[in-house]
């Protein structure tokens, strides 16, 4: 198994803990600490298998198309947001 898919497992591990006779604030602290670690181990494992000799090797177009996407994102998810908060400011 690859350290990488540690953090699919919280959501499970987080649920066997409310159900399982742990009080639950106390599976809340110990979820919110397991996620920090569990996202650091996911971010290392990202970086550690990066090889910039390949990435150099790609060009400057693939990271054009990365932060464009990313920037689309960024827009699209501002503008929901703007356009959708009103409307969920008054459910209940």
């Amino acid at each position: 198994m690859r350290w990488r898919s540690f953090p699919n497992l919280h959501p499970s591990c987080s649920n066997h803990l409310r159900f399982g006779g742990i009080e639950p604030s106390a599976a809340k602290v110990l979820s919110v600490h397991l996620l920090g670690y569990f996202l650091a181990v996911a971010m290392a494992g990202v970086g550690l298998g990066t090889d910039i000799g390949k990435l150099r090797q790609l060009g400057a177009k693939p990271f054009y198309v990365g932060l464009f996407a990313a920037l689309s994102v960024g827009v699209v998810s501002v503008i929901l947001i703007k356009i959708l908060a009103p409307f969920l400011a008054t459910v209940k």
